[in-house]
């Protein structure tokens, strides 16, 4: 198993005089808050994989942000632009740039303390790290270098983009602290977001959670501080994020380097994948986006964000975690994570872009703890997982370390990461026991939606939940497992079934057989063989319904994690049916495909060489100028067909070629009709070769011919003489 750590941001952050920290607890409207089967999606434009795929780049990267950030009448639009700097990894440029409305007579932006300033347009250095707009050019910007790469060690002061501040009277404090009569003042600042980490093994604190690597980077988007006063009408704050280059963002987050990208639409939320070309999936984009998809429909939460962002991360460097979502709904995930997994880790980032919630040290644990829960019960409900996977991921919480652990009490999991382990045990059987005391009308998904509606979750606001979705029995069963050692246990397969809507559709798949179709071969074997270019391997799949509800599946066949064939199967409960997928290898290499969670490794290498074991005559004893026939013996001994061309010679001169194509261990003939020289002939085929001896072109002497032909001679004679005498 994977032990799984924690990593906490401080929220640090200097907020002027002006802002007012925190706000009004979320008040977004979204569907009913009990669990429900997923919704229709709708793919706009699908290509082949369903989903709309291009390359990322800088007219598609923009922060998802902006609509609600844009202001109806000409607002302060602030653009940020960020590249890589291949000759300094470690490093991007970033540059910010403004278009200023005639109302807007002062401009001031801060500058990231890390950073440095390499250039200037129409801005000057006031105080520190902020700058100051000269009042007259008309696009003025401010271009600087900023540290990327951010470990384990120096992790700190991560803040997204929040709310504008502001106290709203008439004379206020502008960025330069001077007042200006009639003038308005407005200060855009960081709010306070949670982020969120999903990490493998021990906390890792010299690997990178962003990094850039002169090739590529991920990176967090810089933090910047804007200040403008106007007069008139409210002036707003439009920021804008781009790349400048190759790559993508969602605003918080950002993908720098050669990309594509893969959108999926779903129940109001527009789901961006990037995938570098650096990064190699374990899993297709096309089946990532399904796990979201399916994931969305599910989670009647609330706190649904317009368009969530998840970049696939290379494996190529150090990473300290295995995701990591920060800011609103901006995540990355390692790309070689898989779907069929309890801790699913591509769901689990998910499920933290839906917690709009912050926490106190008592109530800590439901961050990570609700993300592990629904990423295993989702990875089942999915049909990727069976029940014995799942319910053995939720019992790892019975065991030592994790369940000596109070979850209430921070301090005695921060190393164990028991919020992970315990936690998920702990918020599925609110989930399980909400279900059981509510005749199945009410699950932690109540319990979740009404902590989205808090800024803040204290314990007496979970309790409260908790009672509000299970009742007062729950209520106490759940606070005894939270504020003691305390450990729930797992309900069995038969108490799922009754007590979770219904047992899920769950594919079971194995293949039977493989079949390599190609020129010199047809046949079934149990084993993909080494192939050649062009060869067709075809799977037979059988595949099976285990679970209690009638289900559509999927079934897919991925070479190196892209899918390269499916088809759809509709099976009743305890239904099988047989599945074809194939797909040809065009060149040569080492493949990984992947058939419903069982891998093969196929290797594909050039065609052999056919090996000329023996020629022969016929006839034997040939005679010059008779046609005779060339018998060349070919066969391939080795683990691939072979294919080639058989030249055949006649004293070293070739008179005729021929094609020949075999499969492992077999052997044929191929032949070449000939006429041979009197006297010691040299014949070969390839390695092969023989000396023939060649009998002289036969003399036919035929009795009484030769006086047959002196007669006609004479008479012909005779007869031309009688005509000149006439």
């Amino acid at each position: 198993m994977y032990l799984r750590g924690v990593v906490v941001f401080l929220l640090l952050v200097s907020l002027p005089a002006t802002v007012a920290a925190g706000g009004a607890p979320s008040a977004r409207a979204d569907v009913p808050a009990a669990d429900a089967s997923p919704a229709a999606t709708a793919d706009a434009a699908p290509s082949s994989a369903g989903n709309v795929r291009s390359p990322a780049s800088a007219s598609t990267a923009s922060n998802a942000s902006n609509a609600r950030n844009a202001s109806a009448a000409d607002p302060l639009v602030r653009t940020l632009s960020l590249g890589l700097t291949p000759a300094d990894p470690g490093s991007i440029e970033a540059r910010v740039r403004f278009q200023v409305p005639d109302r807007v007579s002062g401009v001031t932006v801060a500058i990231p303390d890390e950073a440095t300033v390499t250039s200037t347009r129409g801005f000057s250095r006031a105080e520190g790290n902020e700058y100051e707009w000269d009042g007259r050019t008309s696009r003025p910007a401010v271009t600087f270098d900023h540290p990327a790469n951010e470990t384990g060690e120096t992790r700190r002061a991560i803040n997204v983009t929040g709310s504008e501040g502001g106290d709203g009277g008439g004379n206020h404090v502008d960025g330069s602290g001077h007042y200006e009569e009639g003038e308005r003042t407005r200060t855009a600042d960081r709010s306070r977001v949670a982020t969120h980490t999903h990490l493998d093994g021990d906390l890792a604190d010299a690997g990178y959670v962003f990094v850039d690597t002169g090739d590529w980077a991920v990176v967090r988007v810089p933090q910047l501080r804007t200040g403008w006063n106007y007069r008139g009408e409210d002036v707003t704050l439009d920021r804008r994020t781009v790349v400048d280059g190759d790559g993508a963002t969602g605003g918080e987050v950002a993908f720098l380097g050669p990309s594509e990208e893969y959108v999926r639409e779903v129940d109001g939320q527009r789901i961006r994948l990037i995938v570098p070309e650096a990064a190699s999936m374990a899993e297709s984009p096309g089946a990532v986006l399904d796990s979201l998809d399916d994931a969305s429909g599910r989670l009647r939460v609330g706190a649904r964000d317009e368009e969530p962002f998840f970049v696939a991360a290379p494996t190529t460097t150090n990473w300290a975690a295995r995701g990591l979502q920060f800011g609103p709904d901006d995540a990355w995930v390692l790309a070689d994570s898989r779907l069929a997994s309890p801790d699913n880790v591509w769901i689990h980032e998910y499920v933290h872009t839906r917690q709009a919630y912050q926490t106190t040290a008592e109530t800590q644990w439901l961050i990570e703890g609700g993300a592990e829960y629904y990423a295993a019960l989702y990875a089942f409900e999915q049909g990727r997982i069976d029940f014995r996977t799942f319910r053995d991921h939720l019992r790892n919480g019975e065991r030592s370390p994790y369940a000596g652990s109070v979850l209430a009490d921070p301090t005695t999991w921060q190393r164990t990461n028991a919020n992970y382990v315990k936690g998920a045990l702990a918020v599925g059987a609110v989930d399980y026991h909400a279900r059981v005391a509510s005749d199945r009308r009410r699950n932690f998904g109540v319990v979740f939606r009404r902590l989205n509606e808090y800024e803040r979750v204290t314990s007496g606001d979970f309790y409260d939940a908790v009672n509000a979705s299970g009742g007062p029995a729950v209520r106490e069963r759940t606070r005894e497992f939270v504020e003691t050692d305390a450990v729930p246990t797992v309900w069995s397969a038969a108490d799922h079934a009754a007590t979770f809507d219904s047992s899920p559709a769950i594919l079971s798949a194995s293949i039977d057989s493989f079949r390599v179709d190609g020129p010199s071969r047809n046949r079934t074997v149990t084993a993909p063989p080494t192939l050649v270019p062009g060869e067709r391997l075809t799977a037979t799949v059988s595949v099976e319904n285990d679970g209690g509800r009638t289900g559509e599946f999927a079934v897919a066949m991925t070479v190196d994690g892209e899918r390269v064939a499916a088809r759809h199967v509709t099976l009743d409960p305890g239904e099988r049916a047989a599945v074809v997928l194939a797909t040809v290898f065009d060149r040569p290499g080492t493949y990984r495909i992947e058939v419903e969670g069982t891998e093969r490794t196929v290797e594909v290498r050039e065609s052999a060489t056919p090996a000329v074991t023996d020629i022969r005559v016929d006839p034997a004893s040939p005679t010059a100028g008779e046609s005779v026939r060339l018998i060349a013996t070919v066969s391939n001994g080795a683990d691939r067909p072979a294919d080639g061309d058989v030249a055949f010679r006649v004293d070293g001169q070739r008179v005729a070629l021929r094609s020949v194509a075999l499969d492992v261990d077999e052997e044929d003939t191929v032949t070449a009709n000939v006429t041979l020289p009197s006297g010691e002939v040299r014949v070969s085929a390839g390695d092969a070769e023989r000396t023939v001896d060649v009998a002289g072109k036969r003399t036919v002497d035929t009795p009484g011919f030769g006086a047959m032909l002196a007669a006609l001679a004479i008479l012909a004679t005779a007869l031309l003489l009688g005509r000149s005498v006439r």
